[in-house]
């Protein structure tokens, strides 16, 4: 019988978590989203597996490099832990703003594409709000936001169809289908609100994470954006929070 001693057991572990946590940040690939978030988390489990799979070769070399620079790991893990509380605080701040009055324009934020042409779970969610705010005040319309093609398939066109196959008007609908980015769909919703006469007052609807970066966003531009939270499958975090960070630390430094 196979007989694994305790190191090997811890060996196997990381290994093991290094396997089952790749297609947990793997994911965005399937709807043709990829951040900072799932690419360094991919690159972290790939570590683990080969660093429990080679950990006689490779913990003498990881323990002289950090006995090496220990000093400047201490600091940059403090600084990193500081910085993240105050961005996570910032977070949580915004995602409990109250939701603002009915009637409002709702912007509905894209995040990729599924293969097969419908939204992914992270922007079902965020319709899903949505409607929920519409149907507290349905004389208002909807912006979907999303110029990227994947698959011959537009992002605001997929949001579309979704409202429409539940039960919204397609005269109340529509599409921002030039923006790359949450910046560009803020700006270019407001262009379509000023052509067509709609309501200047905008409700966003987006998951929890991304709300503050949202109304950072819109601040910037001078909207009136009152924000609209969807929820988040937990096992989508690891993947998109990373990324959030990154981005609201960018805007800090640099703006938008």
């Amino acid at each position: 019988m196979f007989h694994v001693k305790h190191s090997d057991k811890q060996n196997l572990w990381l290994t093991g978590i290094g396997i089952c946590g790749f297609p947990l940040f793997a994911y965005p690939y399937y709807s043709h989203y990829v951040n900072i978030g799932s690419v360094g988390g991919m690159v972290l489990c790939l570590f683990l597996a080969v660093y429990g799979l080679f950990f006689g070769r490779i913990h003498p070399l990881l323990k002289k490099f950090v006995q090496k620079f220990k000093k400047l790991i201490l600091l940059f893990c403090g600084f990193a832990v500081i910085l993240v509380t105050i961005e996570s605080v910032c977070i949580f701040r915004a995602a409990s703003t109250p939701e603002p009055e009915p009637g409002r324009t709702i912007l509905v934020l894209a995040s990729g594409t599924n293969p097969d042409g419908t939204p992914p779970l992270l922007v079902v969610k965020r319709l899903e709000k949505a409607v929920e705010y519409y149907q507290k005040d349905t004389n208002t319309s909807f912006i979907v936001c999303g110029g990227i093609v994947v698959n011959g398939v537009l992002e605001a066109q997929t949001m579309k169809d979704w409202l429409i196959q539940n039960g919204i008007e397609e005269t109340k609908i529509y599409m921002e289908d030039q923006s790359t980015s949450t910046a560009e769909n803020i700006k270019n919703a407001l262009e379509i609100i000023k052509t067509n006469g709609l309501n200047d007052k905008i409700a966003v609807s987006t998951n929890s994470f991304h709300l503050y970066r949202v109304r950072y966003l819109a601040k910037s531009v001078n909207a009136d954006a009152g924000l609209l939270r969807a929820k988040t499958p937990w096992w989508l975090l690891p993947t998109y929070y990373p990324r959030e960070l990154a981005c609201i630390l960018f805007y800090w430094i640099f703006g938008v």
